[in-house]
């Protein structure tokens, strides 16, 4: 995967949002990298709306993305946040197109099944959506909550089920 999490000070510079296959998205940045994508149409304070280079990349290969056309994105992102949630947002990286695997199993690889409540706490305050890929993730009894609403993660899921071996 072409995708790098930075830590960052920094924060958005300037955001944009516009309606996708799957609703309102917005995206924020600072000037070299992602640091926000979620559902919804929200304005960010303190930044300027405007679609730049960058945002328009990210909104690309999102449409290619829901198009069946990409599965692996290449675009930098930096985040704010502690060092085990750094470990288990580069972990959700790494789970394959098209699968899912749960919040116990993200934990165990990160060496402790105890982090099983930690995790999903950290996905649903994952500030980068789908390209960090917490909708791939789920309860041990099914459950599929999602922080953009599960009709919107079985979305995800079934793109990626339909597109799996294209």
């Amino acid at each position: 995967m072409h995708l790098s999490i930075l830590n960052s000070n920094k924060y958005h510079l300037f955001y944009y949002y516009k309606y996708t296959k799957l609703g309102w998205i917005t995206i924020a940045t600072n000037k070299d990298s992602i640091t926000f994508l979620h559902f919804g149409k929200i304005k960010i304070t303190n930044c300027k709306y405007i679609l730049t280079i960058l945002i328009e990349d990210a909104f690309k290969q999102l449409e290619e993305y829901f198009n069946g056309q990409r599965q692996i994105f290449d675009l930098l992102i930096s985040l704010n946040v502690t060092k085990l949630k750094k470990q288990i947002l580069n972990e959700l990286t790494k789970i394959p197109y098209g699968k899912t695997q749960t919040y116990q199993d993200i934990a165990i690889k990160l060496g402790n099944k105890n982090y099983a409540r930690i995790v999903g706490n950290t996905c649903k305050t994952n500030p980068i959506l789908i390209i960090i890929p917490c909708h791939r993730v789920t309860a041990k009894n099914g459950n599929c909550n999602y922080v953009a609403g599960s009709t919107i993660k079985q979305n995800l899921l079934l793109i990626e089920k339909i597109n799996r071996y294209q």
